[in-house]
């Protein structure tokens, strides 16, 4: 029978939002292991049980930023009939994200 390891006791989405701003601050490239256990403070091992390597760790963090970035634009899109109107409204949604004291003034993706 196997035996259950003991539970998690950290927030999934607070240690992504974490390494978010890891790769923000310094760039996939720049960005190491180590600077990631350190801004979620987890131990190796427990880092890479939960989320894998670094690339796994990116993944999660672009699929978790992904949606913040694209939903102000789809809801303008999708419910401004004039598409020049549309194409203006949406650009203006970015605008206000990447200007936002909130998160850093750069895509996470470029």
């Amino acid at each position: 029978m196997a035996v259950a390891g003991r539970p998690r006791t950290f927030n999934k989405d607070e240690a992504l939002t974490k390494a978010m701003y890891v790769f923000w601050e310094k760039g996939y490239e720049g960005t190491t292991m180590a600077d990631l256990i350190n801004a979620i403070g987890m131990k190796a091992p427990s880092l890479y049980a939960a989320f894998g390597n670094k690339d796994s760790i990116f993944k999660e963090v672009v699929s978790n930023y992904m949606p913040i970035v694209v939903n102000g634009q789809l809801k303008v899109l999708n419910t401004t009939p004039n598409i020049a109107l549309a194409v203006e409204g949406a650009l203006q949604e970015c605008l206000k994200l990447f200007s936002s004291n909130e998160n850093p003034n750069t895509c996470l993706v470029i």
